[in-house]
């Protein structure tokens, strides 16, 4: 029965990965880093992918409380998936501050700073950003089983340049094709709520994590409210893993 309810749990999430619409996005929730580590000398590797990002992260604890994960994320912004490759993407550290109770609850709060580029391909014109954030999270871990909910503020910032020669008669032509709205004039805010479910057997957990977006204030960006997300975290203690035995005293 178990193993029934879990492929229906899969179906149903390949089932929500799927029902976005084709259309260019300025920004996109990105997975978020939650439930990382437990205490020091953990090292922490996740892999995962949405619609639209494949993400890697690499984290280690200097110690019970203090981690840093750096991430790597690749995503489309525009639908055509022939002519625009895979290749946008953000580079991202975060600094945790963590606390992992012996009832097995976790808390967090990660506070990061990340640059990349978005629509590479595009001949017409260059953005490239970047974005501050602080992501606090309250979950909780066992042997098979954890959860989290977390909520990312983030204020992201455009640097937009057009090329020359736009295929667009006017700028404000150019500007509507491309739905540039109001990048490269002003800063923007965002909250990203987020839910995350893991199962697995101790270090290795398969997990599911659904993302929100909704923006803070003003200003025109085409934004993606929503997506779902897979991922596989492994967590291993470097400490534990190379510790020594003692050996047993000897006797004359």
């Amino acid at each position: 029965m178990k193993k029934y309810q879990l492929f229906i749990l899969i179906y149903a999430i390949l089932i929500i990965l799927s029902l976005h619409s084709c259309t260019t996005y300025y920004y996109i929730p990105t997975i978020h880093n939650v439930l990382e580590f437990k205490e020091k000398g953990d090292i922490n590797i996740t892999t995962g992918l949405t619609e639209e990002e494949n993400h890697f992260s690499l984290g280690y604890s200097f110690s019970d409380h203090i981690g840093f994960i750096s991430s790597y994320k690749t995503f489309r912004t525009s639908p055509d998936w022939e002519t625009y490759r895979v290749d946008d993407y953000l580079l991202e550290n975060e600094l945790v501050l963590y606390k992992y109770f012996p009832e097995n609850l976790h808390i967090s709060v990660n506070v990061g700073y990340g640059f990349g580029e978005i629509d590479r391909n595009n001949d017409f014109l260059h953005i490239s950003y970047n974005r501050q954030s602080i992501l606090p999270s309250f979950g909780y871990i066992s042997k098979y089983f954890e959860f989290a909910f977390a909520i990312r503020f983030s204020r992201v910032k455009y640097d937009l340049n057009k090329y020359t020669n736009p295929p667009a008669s006017s700028n404000k032509d150019f500007d509507e094709y491309y739905h540039i709205g109001d990048l490269g004039k002003r800063e923007f805010y965002f909250a990203e709520p987020s839910f995350t479910i893991g199962l697995g057997y101790k270090f290795i957990k398969l997990r599911y994590q659904y993302l929100m977006l909704n923006q803070m204030g003003s200003g025109e960006i085409k934004y993606l409210e929503n997506i779902g997300s897979l991922s596989i975290a492994l967590r291993i203690n470097i400490n534990r893993l190379f510790k020594k035995k003692e050996k047993p005293n000897q006797t004359d």
